[in-house]
């Protein structure tokens, strides 16, 4: 392994960017309006076991059910929940 990965070095190397998170998950979304809640619960509290700062990142791939709706409820109820919404359909 390279260097040391303590938690003070973390603590550390970290400092001032109270902003920013120690995790980011990024999840590409498509027609997901029946299963969003039910990934978005549990992905949250796998999350929140760790106990380190995260972000959840849900891209919009060009949903054409309630997936939308869905994910800027969910921006509103948590904080750690980002949507980007494509406007024209990428593809992997």
């Amino acid at each position: 392994m390279n260097g040391d990965t303590s938690p003070a070095k973390e603590m550390e190397a970290t400092k001032g960017l109270t902003d920013r998170a120690a995790l980011s998950v990024v999840i590409p979304i498509l027609d997901e309006a029946d299963t969003l809640k039910s990934l978005h619960h549990r992905l949250s509290q796998t999350l929140l076991g760790i106990g380190r700062s995260y972000e959840i990142i849900y891209v919009d791939d060009g949903s054409t059910d309630r997936s939308y709706p869905i994910l800027t409820d969910l921006v509103r109820s948590d904080g750690a929940v980002r949507v980007v919404k494509l406007l024209a359909r990428s593809g992997q």
